[in-house]
Parts: C-alpha cells; sequence; structure tokens
C-alpha cells in the first residue's frame, strides 16, 4: 500500500484571495506568490512604496495590497479585513 502526503492549503480571508496559507509555501505561513505577507507587510511599515516592493517581489499593486490588508486583519484579530 502506497502512502500520499496529503495537503491542505486555504485562503484565510475570503474577501483576501490573493493570500494563500499551505504547508509547502513559505513553511505554512500566509504567503502572496510565495513572499511571506509579513515582509511585504514590514516593507511598506518601513517607508518603502507599496508600488517598490510589488516591483521588487515581481507581484502585482493589488497582490501588495492583499498583503498589507491580511496583516492589518491579523494584527488586529478583524477576521473580516
Amino acid at each position: 500500500m502506497e502512502k500520499t502526503a496529503s495537503r491542505v492549503s486555504f485562503r484565510p480571508l475570503p474577501d483576501v484571495t490573493d493570500v494563500v496559507i499551505d504547508p509547502l509555501r513559505g513553511f505554512g505561513e500566509p504567503v502572496v506568490r510565495n513572499v511571506p505577507t509579513e515582509v511585504i507587510a514590514e516593507q511598506v511599515r518601513a517607508g518603502d512604496p507599496p508600488e517598490m516592493v510589488a516591483n521588487l517581489y515581481e507581484l502585482s499593486p493589488g497582490q501588495v495590497n492583499a498583503a498589507i490588508r491580511y496583516e492589518l486583519s491579523r494584527r488586529t484579530g478583524d477576521s473580516a479585513a
């Protein structure tokens, strides 16, 4: 009998579809195209313009905004960003 590993990934906020939690991507931390949302949000908090962060990680501005929205909801404990 062959055993296969099961994989579960999900979107933690229904209205922020770019953010995914997947054990095989980012070690189970929330990511946008394999970039941790925490890293994206921290760069913007540090003063980098969202457009620059998008270019750096080859993301769309919408994906950067999704990461920021997710991190804001995570910090406030609000599940409806």
